[in-house]
């Protein structure tokens, strides 16, 4: 039978001392064979891994490479968000000292923030979704900016409540608002302020009702306030005087004018002209003599001006 058949293996060695001869049957040749197959075959599938592992490891190399890039352009933008977000919040902190102001003046009843810190609550920003490769700076500056954020929108929610009942204030308070002298009468330098002063003609010790501004003679005179004239003249130490009456227990009178522009009766808006500043009547110089009256006691003009 063909398995019966043997071959015959010749082996000559290096010292040409002579060959020897070897004889193996077929089922041996086989086994040869099949191991000279594996063996091959395993040298070829090691080279191929080797060759996957090189390529696995420059495409790794090439992502994280590209990972780092887009890491670096999402930490500028983010630096860029959280710059504007810090302006952002500076405004929303002038906005609330301006309420702050018009809280007092207006005696309104406007909410005030709290402690951010005694204002927790809400999810926290899922980390889980954050790129495994972001360095943990750019996770603390992730999570900053979203804390920043729910603080600012509770500011912007508390200052929208503000704007609201302002709004409503004003609304209801505007014929009183127009009525209150509030605008300086002419630009100038204060000589002499509200209160006790001694007096430049007797030297003694007296009370002054009004301010005294220094302008150059003919600089124009405006109303601080809309109302009526109720009195366009001359007034023996005030010179050229004019009394304007805006309503709510105001008064205002604008002295030692140069000219005078309005009669009695006449409706003046604020910042209409009424005169020029000159130095008639008993005066040292060119200047407005200044008063506001209210419920007809006299009271520091600066406590109503706003600009």
């Amino acid at each position: 039978m063909a398995l019966q058949k043997r071959y015959r293996l010749s082996l000559t060695t290096s010292e040409a001392k002579g060959e020897k001869q070897i004889e193996i049957g077929l089922p041996h040749v086989c086994l040869l064979t099949v191991a000279g197959v594996l063996l091959s075959g395993a040298i070829l599938w090691g080279s191929w891994i080797a060759l996957h592992s090189v390529k696995n490891e420059n495409r790794y190399q090439a992502e994280i490479e590209y990972l780092q890039e887009q890491n670096q352009a999402q930490a500028f933008h983010i630096q860029q968000f959280t710059d504007r977000l810090g302006h952002l919040t500076g405004q929303m902190e002038r906005l609330q000292n301006f309420y702050a102001k018009l809280k007092i003046l207006a005696n309104l009843d406007l909410q005030e923030p709290q402690d951010p810190s005694m204002a927790a609550g809400g999810p926290q920003p899922d980390t889980r979704e954050i790129n495994m490769y972001l360095e943990e700076s750019l996770k603390r500056q992730i999570q900053r900016v979203h804390w920043e954020m729910e603080e600012l929108q509770m500011l912007a929610e508390i200052q929208e409540r503000n704007a609201y009942k302002v709004e409503r204030f004003f609304d209801s308070q505007r014929s009183l608002l127009a009525s209150t002298p509030t605008i300086w009468p002419v630009k100038g330098w204060i000589t002499s302020s509200f209160g006790q002063r001694m007096s430049p003609f007797t030297g003694r010790l007296q009370m002054h009702e009004g301010l005294d501004i220094a302008a150059r003679p003919g600089t124009p005179v405006k109303a601080s306030a809309e109302g009526v004239v109720i009195y366009s003249g001359w007034k023996s130490d005030f010179g050229k005087l004019v009394t304007i009456d805006h309503g709510y227990g105001y008064r205002t009178r604008y002295g030692h004018l140069s000219k005078i522009y309005v009669k009695n009766g006449q409706r003046v808006k604020r910042g209409d002209t009424v005169g020029a500043v000159g130095s008639t009547g008993r005066s040292t110089g060119p200047h407005l003599h200044y008063e506001v009256k209210a419920r007809g006691l006299p009271v520091n003009p600066k406590t109503y001006l706003l600009d």
